[in-house]
């Protein structure tokens, strides 16, 4: 028998060998380190390759690497980069890509511009992008102006240099694109190489409350959000969900009130007028961000004052301004509201008021509090008179309040000054602008539409709309700063067909992104009738537009620009053998600028960054 076929014999020969080899004196040698395939180094600077001239070089904000004309050929490989680019945006470039040394002195010459190349369907700045199986670039997304998403996909045929668009269910800027490995899509289907989109954000916006709702109509309480695109958008209005007793905080339907916010919040909601009388509640409008949702809700405060005061008057068409706010906890920072005049209609007959009060939250007792305040002046004639129908701006960089318009007791409308509102050591001090040399003054009104641009520095800057002269109504549109030594400069806009008829109680925000804009919402029009039509003034080409009329006929409603991130909530995918796209799971967490890795195990993860848990890994499996 031999030790073939034995496994016992073989197995103690094995043995023996190893004991006799244990006991061997063992000669260990040092060994020469591999040698390396190709050892990396890195090249000195060059100028990243131009189009036309040295100076007209692509900011490369976005760069991918795709596949050359056919394998093994020239070029290796092309380098596809962009920054804007789209019709009329030339920001981007391809470049064939020829490793023909490593020199660093000589690397630069690797790349050579390609010049036919077909230019994208739609800006595709700020977008995701993958390498699809067949060497294709998928670009997810885009810009559609300022921080909105395209709702298209341009595919990049690496070999006839064109693009390929594809309507996308949801715009998302800066959306993840992550490319999936073998994905089961049930029913025995099995899919290679689609791409999921997640998150990006979806459009800037604008967020108004209440006023009065198509022609004569009654009062209403909606939070509306207006999407600030090309032709406009309105979300779903968010209602009170239980009225009455026992259900969540929701203020009453009113009109003329005052939402005084600033960039992130907080948003305080004071006054109005309801169906009868007028009001001085207070409520903050709490903006709750999450990682799986975003929501709206209102919590009513309940200030105290002074015994010897007590509360404000109730009052409608006053001015109202926040000031220093911190929307991560409002109550633990000198969050304050500025309140000035307006209309009180208790007594037997509406009085004008002139009062300045502010609300502030006071940490050491933990509570909200009301005050008068005695205001001073250099000279008397500087501290605005009694006055309704007047609006208010913040001055966040010189702490400022900057008040415009309004109407006397007796209905009269004189008053075309800007008055100053500071607080030198604290002392509440009234001081009235002082126009530019040669700057023209608009004409004084009432009831007019007014906003800041809350992203300047330096001065106060802001814009008016329309109201009643004492010659009727306005439709003009001016622009003001009022600069660090209390100096007004008014600017006109010119009109031009179409623009809006004139009115008062609209509202209007300035949008300050690509182009800077005016957004004007509702407002009454000669004869009562409400105008459903919401308008921008692009300063691009200092004309007006009109966005679809989509039902919204509101006035006497307040708005402001909304800053917060929008994001998109659902998945959709895209299939690359009919370039189409589809709804893909359920709804997913809220994510920007994020990753996505499609893992072994057949599910995605994100490490982030999040909303609020921004150092936590999230998976789920990707069911369609």
């Amino acid at each position: 028998m031999s030790a073939r076929t034995c496994p016992f014999v073989a197995l103690a020969r094995l043995v023996a060998s190893l004991v006799v080899a244990a006991a061997m004196p063992v000669r260990v040698e040092a060994q020469p380190p591999p040698v390396a395939h190709h050892r990396g180094q890195w090249t000195t600077a060059a100028a990243w390759p131009s189009r036309v001239s040295p100076g007209d070089s692509v900011q490369a904000v976005h760069m991918a690497l795709v596949r050359g004309d056919t394998l093994f050929a020239w070029p290796h490989s092309q380098v596809l980069a962009w920054s804007n680019w789209g019709p009329g945006k030339p920001g981007g470039g391809l470049w064939a890509w020829r490793p023909t040394t490593d020199l660093p002195a000589q690397a630069a010459s690797n790349l050579t511009q390609i010049t036919s190349v077909e230019t994208p369907p739609y800006d595709i700045f700020c977008a995701g992008h993958a390498a699809l199986p067949d060497g294709d670039l998928l670009v997810v997304s885009g810009t559609e102006r300022g921080k909105t998403g395209e709702k298209r996909s341009a595919r990049f045929d690496a070999a006839s240099r064109t693009w390929l668009s594809a309507p996308m269910i949801s715009g998302r800027w800066y959306a993840n694109a992550t490319v999936m490995g073998r994905l089961d899509l049930g029913g025995g289907t099995i899919a290679y190489g689609r791409v999921l989109a997640t998150a990006g954000n979806k459009y800037d916006h604008m967020v108004l409350f209440g006023g009065r709702h198509v022609n004569g109509g009654t009062l209403v309480n909606n939070v509306e959000r207006y999407a600030i695109t090309n032709v406009g958008l309105w979300d779903p209005a968010l209602t009170d969900p239980t009225p009455g007793p026992g259900g969540p905080p929701w203020p009453d339907p009113r009109e003329s009130h005052t939402l005084a916010d600033q960039i992130q919040g907080p948003c305080y909601l004071f006054g109005g007028k309801d169906a009868v009388r007028t009001r001085r509640d207070v409520w903050q409008l709490i903006r709750e961000d999450t990682d799986l949702k975003e929501s709206y809700r209102w919590e009513e405060l309940i200030p105290t004052s002074d015994p010897t005061t007590g509360p404000p008057p109730t009052r409608w068409r006053h001015a109202a301004v926040a000031a220093t706010p911190n929307i991560q906890n409002p109550k633990q920072d000198t969050s304050a509201m500025y309140v000035h005049g307006g209309e009180n209609t208790e007594g037997p007959s509406p009085v004008t008021l002139g009062d300045l009060w502010k609300l502030e939250w006071k940490p050491a007792t933990q509570e909200w509090r009301w005050t008068e305040l005695a205001v001073t002046a250099p000279d008397p004639s500087h501290i605005p008179t009694a006055r309704s129908g007047h609006s208010a701006i913040w001055d966040k960089p010189n702490q400022r309040m900057i008040l415009y318009g309004g109407q006397d007791p007796g209905g009269t409308i004189t008053d075309a000054n800007v008055y100053v509102l500071k607080f030198p050591d604290g002392v509440p001090t009234w001081k009235r602008a002082t126009p530019t040399p040669g700057s023209r003054v608009p004409y004084a009104r009432t009831r007019h539409a007014m906003a800041a641009d809350l992203t300047t520095t330096g001065s106060a800057n802001g814009i008016v709309f329309g109201g009643l002269r004492a010659s009727g109504l306005s439709d003009s549109l001016w622009e003001f700063t009022v600069d660090a030594l209390d100096r007004v400069t008014w600017t006109p806009w010119p009109h031009n067909v179409p623009a809006p008829a004139a009115r008062t109680g609209g509202s209007v925000i300035l949008y300050e992104l690509h182009p800077r804009s005016f957004v004007l919402v509702g407002g009454e029009l000669a004869g009562g009738a409400v105008d459903s039509t919401v308008w921008e003034f692009r300063r691009d080409t200092n004309s007006w537009s009109q966005h679809p009329a989509l039902g919204r006929a509101l006035t006497g409603h307040m708005a402001f620009r909304d800053y917060r991130i929008l994001t998109e909530l659902q998945p959709e995918i895209y299939n690359p053998d009919n370039n189409t796209w589809s709804p893909f799971g359920l709804t997913k967490k809220r994510q920007s600028y994020h990753m996505i890795f499609h893992a072994s195990d057949g599910k995605l993860y994100s490490p982030g960054p999040n909303f609020s848990l921004k150092d936590s890994t999230w998976r789920f499996a990707p069911d369609p």
